[in-house]
């Protein structure tokens, strides 16, 4: 399954633009779960979103965190609404992680008809559709295969390990619920895979392209990647190896043909 799912990335395409998604009337034989951090959907839900991230001690460690994290929320809701508000009310990460999920389930039907058919199903960490609300609807279906899928290319205990936590407290809480007999397999990282390192190169090759010839060979590319408490790096988290890695990926896949440096943002 692993390996089909890598084929994936070579498979899909955007010409499909933006149709409906398919329903699966009969009952799926695997389910992939796409797991993610979310975003809030609307204005309304920023508070709610801030709340679970800001007392989730996998992705932050705060002194009396059940105190302080949600005086944090409240306090920063505002502004965040406003943020959401300048590109236009919301997230749009759920319309295009259902997107990805449909098209990939397609591909995997054409390529594993023996495990057919694939239903993708959206867990996010913060925000509807919440992890353990998406496992009860894993639990209805009760499929023969469920993959643990991480969106995030780069392992971290505070991003996939926390919606891995996440669904191990589910399931201590509630029992596998019709899904004692199923085949589970995880995917815990892919920021290493050839495929991904070529579609960021063939990318930055286009922008480059906008590029006076005589100046292009001194434009620098900056890899900007979201940044982790040193707290998580001191205690040996991958993920900043694991970034590294895929910078040095794509730098090999355009012959190290710029001068390139790795950022850090937000906080």
């Amino acid at each position: 399954m692993h390996s089909l799912l890598k084929k994936c990335f070579s498979c899909g395409t955007a010409a499909h633009g933006l149709h409906q998604f398919r329903n699966i009337a009969t009952k799926p034989r695997t389910a992939v779960v796409m797991l993610n951090m979310g975003g809030p959907q609307n204005t309304d839900q920023v508070h709610d979103y801030l709340h679970r991230i800001m007392t989730d001690r996998d992705m932050i460690q705060l002194p009396v965190q059940s105190k302080l994290g949600p005086w944090i929320a409240k306090r920063r809701t505002p502004e965040v609404q406003k943020k959401y508000s300048e590109i236009g009310g919301g997230s749009p990460i759920l319309k295009w992680t259902n997107l990805q999920g449909d098209l990939m389930c397609k591909q995997l039907d054409k390529l594993s008809p023996e495990t057919a058919p694939h239903k993708h199903y959206v867990a996010f960490r913060y925000v509807n559709p919440l992890t353990e609300d998406t496992f009860r609807e894993v639990e209805r279906d009760q499929p023969e295969r469920v993959v643990l899928f991480s969106q995030y290319p780069q392992y971290s205990c505070a991003t996939s390990g926390s919606s891995f936590n996440a669904i191990f407290s589910h399931f201590r809480e509630n029992s596998l619920n019709g899904l004692q007999k199923a085949r589970w397999s995880v995917i815990d990282r892919w920021g290493t895979h050839p495929l991904l390192a070529k579609t960021f190169a063939d990318n930055i090759r286009k922008e480059l392209e906008k590029f006076p010839a005589d100046k292009r060979k001194e434009v620098v590319l900056l890899f900007s990647a979201h940044s982790l408490p040193l707290r998580a790096v001191n205690r040996g988290d991958a993920y900043p190896s694991e970034v590294g890695a895929t910078v040095q990926n794509v730098m090999q896949e355009l012959g190290w043909s710029q001068p390139y440096c790795l950022v850090w943002q937000s906080k």
